[in-house]
């Protein structure tokens, strides 16, 4: 019944009924979560210090998950409804806002010089200090290309391809890792005091991050500089690499992965959907999907 409405009806009169509906329910987002996310935002000043009375990574990455960010023709974006012979064409121009304003807030509030990455930190009225403990969620704004290429460049060299924290090679072969942190990317730097005795999230590999930081490495941003590419590839290698030998050795598709070299099998679940990001982050560095 759908395609028979659609059918009978010119296109424009399509796309106009099309962006009243978008225009009302938009309208009703921003009343319920829009506006009372920027009540919480408000910048409130003390002492001459900006501070933001809510957990930023949290807040950002909760309200960005609700963004849609628009592509580089403009504030506009084609979206394919998978019916017979029609296609609309979605505003998202309130998202677009929302995407500028929540990537300035990261580049504002979380880049961490001193570290040279970008770093959780408490906000509250009486606390807005970093919060030193370093994971791959730190690549994750690069997914909203809110790192400048410079700052792109930097974590990764300093941090991802460092063997002293996130233990991925250049060439994605192990060469210079140690045994304790071999497959890479745990999910704790390798040099916290959290990660020799290892836990859940506290220096595991998880499929999860490994895509997610993939996707970050990949932004079309960061297309020119050299060792965020390499550093993309590597990461690939290296973690379909660790999934094909707990494969191989007990045919498990792990839950979390053991970051040591002679991690003889998985560390949670046995098989896990999720397990298979590890490699199939190889197929998408393969142009296979």
């Amino acid at each position: 019944t759908e395609k028979r409405v659609y059918r009978c009806l010119p296109p424009r009169v399509v796309a106009v009924v099309y962006h009243v509906w978008d225009a009302v329910w938009r309208l009703v987002l921003c009343c319920i979560v829009y506006l009372p996310g920027r009540h919480v935002l408000q910048k409130k000043k003390k002492n001459g210090a900006t501070h933001i009375p809510f957990g930023l990574l949290e807040l950002y990455a909760a309200y960005l998950a609700t963004t849609f960010r628009p592509t580089e023709t403009g504030l506009f974006a084609v979206v394919e409804m998978r019916s017979a012979h029609c296609r609309f064409l979605m505003s998202v121009c309130s998202q677009h806002l929302r995407y500028t304003e929540l990537s300035g807030l990261i580049q504002e509030h979380l880049w961490d010089d001193e570290s040279g990455i970008f770093v959780n930190r408490f906000s509250t009225i009486n606390n807005s200090a970093f919060y030193r403990r370093i994971s791959p969620t730190s690549f994750y704004p690069m997914l909203a290309a809110a790192a400048t290429t410079e700052q792109a460049g930097a974590m990764v060299k300093n941090w991802l391809l460092n063997p002293k924290h996130f233990c991925v090679s250049e060439n994605g072969d192990y060469a210079g890792n140690t045994d304790d942190c071999y497959w890479g990317l745990p999910s704790i730097q390798a040099s916290d005091v959290a990660f020799p005795p290892l836990g859940y999230w506290r220096g595991y590999v998880w499929g999860p991050m490994i895509q997610l930081t993939y996707w970050a490495l990949q932004d079309s941003k960061y297309s020119d500089v050299t060792v965020v590419q390499h550093g993309r590839k590597a990461l690939a290698k290296q973690a379909t690499g660790m999934m094909l030998n707990q494969w191989h050795a007990h045919r498990h598709i792990c839950e979390n992965f053991n970051p040591h070299r002679n991690g003889t099998d998985c560390t949670g679940d046995k098989f896990y959907h999720w397990g298979g990001l590890a490699g199939f982050v190889s197929l998408l560095e393969a142009g296979h999907y």
